[in-house]
């Protein structure tokens, strides 16, 4: 039996069109799959950043919130007493356990600890260097393979 031509694809024209179909579906997915990680990883960053700067602008008000403050500075910890009209007032950060499950404490005068940051603390350290009246911080956060590292340097006005 004979065929007109034109009726009908060939195989190799069948082939072809798979073939072509199957490299956008690629490219599609692959669009798809990039443009996912990089949302989850600036979602990550924007957290990270958001709760950094609420915790290195509480840092930064309590540190600079009386004229006598009296500052000790460790390796996880920041403790400030601030000398005020009704007595002393102890502010204390501390940074518990280990990255993945570590922790940024803060506790106020006379309260209980509350967590500033959860989680995500990967390096918090702090020095006084009293002959400059200078507070320096360093807070890590680290977010999966994202990590945000925020120095901050409080001049006291003593």
């Amino acid at each position: 039996m004979k065929t007109k031509p034109g009726n009908g694809f060939s195989v190799v024209e069948l082939m072809v069109g798979i073939a072509s179909g199957a490299m956008i579906a690629l490219v599609f997915v692959a669009l798809l799959v990039f443009s996912y990680k990089g949302w989850f990883r600036l979602s990550a960053e924007r957290d990270m950043l958001r709760e950094a700067d609420v915790t290195m602008r509480t840092m930064d008000r309590i540190v600079r919130s009386g004229s006598n403050a009296v500052v000790t500075a460790g390796a996880s910890n920041l403790t400030v007493q601030v000398a005020m009209t009704n007595g002393v007032m102890v502010h204390s950060f501390q940074k518990t356990g280990t990255w993945p499950t570590s922790h940024l404490l803060y506790t106020p005068p006379g309260g209980s600890s509350s967590v500033l940051v959860s989680n995500r603390v990967n390096t918090f350290s702090c020095a006084w260097y009293p002959t400059n009246s200078l507070v320096t911080i360093n807070l890590g956060l680290r977010e999966g393979s994202e990590t945000l590292d925020m120095p901050l340097s409080i001049f006291l006005r003593n």
